[in-house]
């Protein structure tokens, strides 16, 4: 079996654990691992992962959701109701701000509200504006919509020209012409730009100079996983160099293990769950990442494994065989690296 030889030789190569005996449970990688696209990376997890978090945050756009429905006014929105639930979501979100309506459009799979605050006087700013834009955009094809919103650190105007509305339009206009880069492309696929989820693709032909994206799976229920990419320009390097120290000072109290993941140098750190037996959580953290360059970014992957979550592998072997061979499904996806540089 396929996934039975992966798991025995992570359990027999990696240092971490010992020699462990492998019994038949008639599992290949078919019955067991599902493959994931995760931003510019591909991966195997365990049938029935949940994707609970799926962040990235662009120039203009904080992309923000998970395979469930959404609760709030982010997020996705299934059938032909999303629509409405979407617009009732934002009218509670207007109430709670006291804000008014200062946008609407309304085209057919783009929709388009913005918040606005008004204030006659702003700290020491003077008249001002506080928007809050909302997009919601429908993928026919797979049966929903995604709400999301303009990007932090957007969304201030000063109002002193009365140009409030030009300031706003200038504003939209970017906000979606980007939301226009989200696409529906169901894995397996070789597009470019960052996976979103399974579906989603933010399809860009070429890496924007700060880059972050962040994707957390529920693998079992004692089990999960989260992915994490950074790409830092120059201006970063003087910020995050003085935090290196007390960086490396943290990771030096944990017993940690040189590991290579998809090609970038790491180091991984795997202790005992304070609420299980069988459990490990586990951190990793590369090494070799470089400023003013997407090619290299900083990567992060951290969770728990419950290898009871799957009842009859722990015969096979432990929770931290599970999670080097599911690190060693982790790849550069086909293209997903092109336009980076």
């Amino acid at each position: 079996m396929v996934f039975l030889n992966r798991l025995m030789i992570a359990s027999l190569v990696i240092s971490l654990v010992g020699c462990i005996k492998a019994k038949d449970l008639n599992m290949d990688d078919q019955d067991f691992f599902q493959e994931y696209c995760i931003g510019r990376f591909q991966l195997q997890l365990p049938l029935r992962s949940k994707l609970v978090e799926s962040l990235m945050l662009s120039e203009h756009l904080d992309v923000d959701f998970s395979e469930a429905e959404s609760i709030g006014s982010l997020g996705l929105f299934h059938g032909v109701e999303g629509e409405e639930r979407w617009k009732d979501a934002i009218e509670i979100d207007r109430k709670k701000k006291n804000a008014d309506y200062a946008y609407k459009e309304n085209q057919s799979e783009v929709k388009v509200v913005v918040l606005n605050q008004h204030f006659d006087a702003f700290r020491e700013t003077g008249e001002s504006n506080l928007s809050d834009v909302y997009v919601l955009k429908k993928f026919p094809k797979s049966d929903f919509s995604l709400s999301i919103k303009e990007g932090q650190g957007h969304g201030f105007y000063l109002d002193e020209k009365g140009n409030y509305q030009d300031q706003l339009n200038a504003s939209l206009s970017k906000i979606i012409k980007e939301n226009i880069l989200i696409k529906d492309f169901s894995w397996p696929h070789n597009q470019l730009g960052l996976c979103l989820s399974n579906q989603l693709v933010f399809n860009q032909n070429r890496a924007y100079e700060n880059e972050f994206y962040k994707v957390g799976f529920r693998l079992g229920e004692g089990s999960y996983f989260k992915f994490e990419s950074i790409a830092y320009s120059d201006k970063w390097e003087k910020l995050v160099d003085g935090r290196k120290g007390a960086f490396n000072k943290v990771l030096s109290l944990f017993a940690s293990k040189k590991l290579t993941v998809a090609g970038f140098k790491g180091n991984l750190a795997i202790s005992d769950n304070r609420y299980s037996e069988s459990a490990v959580d586990f951190r990793w953290i590369s090494t070799d990442a470089k400023f003013g360059t997407t090619r290299f970014p900083a990567l992060k992957i951290e969770g728990t494994i419950e290898i009871e979550d799957w009842p009859g592998l722990s015969e096979v072997g432990n929770s931290t065989d599970l999670l080097m061979t599911i690190l060693s499904t982790i790849k550069p996806r086909e293209n997903g690296f092109v336009g980076t540089w």
